[in-house]
């Protein structure tokens, strides 16, 4: 059996159980916000203490406990561009999450495409950081993990198409979590378009613009606002919108946020949003 162990832990969440149960039971009760059939969510994946009230307005948001079909960027592009894998289980502080072994292999299966490579998660965060809310708000967690860092517009459809279709055969409920942040701005990251005070006025026109897209399900227009900025998981994103077409009636902004509040700085800026597929 292939265990992955946590690579995140102690940076972007607690690696103590305890800690980070109190963390999660924290966020949790400072959120609220209506139950809703979730089909697919944005939600970011930055540390706990940054966009940890984000992850908890699209997590309890679902009104029920699907299994959950995660696409994650891969920031060190180690592995294949597009990959998956089909067994295993995760670890984190709070305990094992097994993957869905029959829903991935029928992903796999439908999306040639998609390598089934473990190094492709070995050192990625994108994925690991939602498992813990999963096990923190949910019984019975099942999940297929999905990286992807290629930038074809056709795979990202593919890949969507494959999700939606093996639920359908597989008889599952499921929900598709794109995990991405969105801008990356100030020398931090290499990416500072405007100076000074209009920093943070250009981050939110721009992620305005991509969100827009998002909730409208429109991935052309997803893809040309993103040419502007730098978020980290757009193939994640396009992905997910073509999972849930044909399901979805569209999405719902439940919260958007800025690191800028705590870090009180513009050298390194990160924006993050909870969006809602129903």
């Amino acid at each position: 059996m292939i265990l992955r162990h946590p690579s995140a832990a102690g940076q972007y969440y607690p690696r103590d159980r305890v800690s980070l149960e109190q963390t999660l039971t924290a966020l949790t009760r400072r959120v609220r916000t209506p139950k809703r059939t979730v089909l697919g969510a944005l939600v970011p994946h930055s540390g706990v203490t940054y966009c940890g009230e984000t992850q908890a307005y699209a997590y309890k948001s679902f009104a029920g406990s699907p299994i959950f079909v995660i696409i994650g960027a891969n920031h060190a592009r180690l592995g294949a561009p597009y990959a998956i894998m089909t067994q295993g289980t995760w670890a984190t502080p709070l305990g094992n999450v097994g993957i869905d072994s029959e829903l991935a292999k029928a992903i796999a299966s439908k999306a040639p495409i998609l390598a089934n490579d473990i190094q492709a998660f070995t050192q990625e965060h994108s994925i690991e950081t939602q498992l813990p809310w999963l096990q923190h708000l949910f019984r019975d967690v099942a999940f297929v993990p999905i990286s992807i860092y290629g930038d074809d517009a056709t795979a990202y459809r593919t890949i969507g198409v494959a999700i939606r279709a093996a639920a359908k055969e597989t008889g599952r409920s499921i929900a598709v979590i794109a995990s991405s942040d969105l801008t990356r701005y100030g020398a931090s990251f290499a990416f500072a378009p405007v100076e000074g005070d209009a920093a943070l006025d250009w981050i939110k026109e721009t992620d305005q613009a991509v969100l827009e897209a998002i909730a409208k399900m429109d991935v052309e227009t997803l893809l040309n606002a993103a040419e502007r900025t730098n978020l980290c998981g757009l193939g994640a994103i396009a992905t997910m919108l073509y999972a849930c077409m044909e399901v979805s009636t569209g999405g719902t902004l439940l919260q958007y946020a800025t690191s800028f509040p705590i870090t009180r700085t513009t050298s390194a800026v990160t924006s993050y949003a909870a969006v809602v597929m129903e």
